[in-house]
């Protein structure tokens, strides 16, 4: 019975399990960043798109708005609120601010990134809005 009596080892597993855990929440939490930048780059490629459609057309089409919608979903966004020209816009040389085409999307993610911070205790993700904007000039002349 001498073995439990023997406590020479229990300070060096204390110290292990802090350096652990320390470093658990260190590796999940680097994960859960790049996780969510990953995230946004996909919402950023499909903005970019889009607004080079908007800058060929002059205007986001019911057709393109669809499509994006869509392509958002698939990439496991639920689109909040979309701001984009549905005249069209024509390139105009001498005032090029007339020219100037917009997109903006705010998107949420369908799947909760962040496992750390459940482990934490933090409260609600539901409200992490991703917003994707941008601006051109438009390239759609008279027919």
């Amino acid at each position: 019975m001498s073995i439990f009596k023997n406590e020479r080892g229990s300070v060096l597993s204390i110290e292990f399990l802090i350096v652990a855990m320390l470093l658990i929440f260190l590796v999940f939490g680097a994960t859960d960043y790049w996780l969510l930048q990953v995230k946004m780059q996909q919402a950023e490629h499909i903005k970019n798109y889009y607004l080079d459609r908007i800058r060929v057309e002059g205007c986001l089409t019911s057709s393109d708005q669809a499509e994006m919608i869509s392509r958002f979903q698939q990439a496991g966004f639920t689109v909040e609120s979309i701001d984009a020209p549905t005249t069209r816009i024509l390139r105009n040389i001498e005032d090029p601010t007339a020219s100037e085409v917009w997109l903006r999307v705010d998107v949420k993610l369908n799947q909760k990134p962040f496992l750390l911070g459940s482990l934490l205790g933090e409260a609600d993700h539901n409200g992490l809005i991703i917003k994707v904007a941008g601006r051109g000039l438009s390239e759609r002349v008279d027919p």
